[in-house]
């Protein structure tokens, strides 16, 4: 079973959108678990496309899941999301080795 069918069938699970404008766009995906007997939560994906997403989400989780700790990851690169994160009270406690390879680069290793 892939993880997105796994997740999808647990009752701990949540895919959210965030749609901005009456025309249907969606603008942000995330994706979460939860253990409740722990208070563990951890995003799977987020992505957004805008900063409005990105409060919605965090203040979906903050209602949610008060005290709760939540494990968010964040690329380096992604300023906009680290900074919601700290302005909605989060903290940085880790720093994760991110590998990033260009399409380019990578050799087909064929049968």
């Amino acid at each position: 079973m892939s993880e997105f069918n796994f997740r999808c069938a647990d009752p701990e699970s949540e895919l959210l959108s965030f749609y901005e404008h009456a025309d249907g766009d969606i603008s942000g995906i995330m994706s979460c678990f939860s253990v409740p007997a722990e208070k563990y939560l951890q995003t799977v994906a987020v992505c957004a496309s805008n900063e409005s997403a990105i409060s919605e989400f965090l203040c979906y989780l903050d209602n949610k899941y008060p005290f709760f700790t939540a494990y968010i990851g964040v690329e380096k690169a992604n300023c906009i999301l680290t900074k919601a994160l700290l302005e909605h009270g989060y903290s940085l406690i880790e720093e994760s080795l991110n590998m990033e390879i260009e399409p380019d680069k990578l050799k087909h290793i064929g049968t």
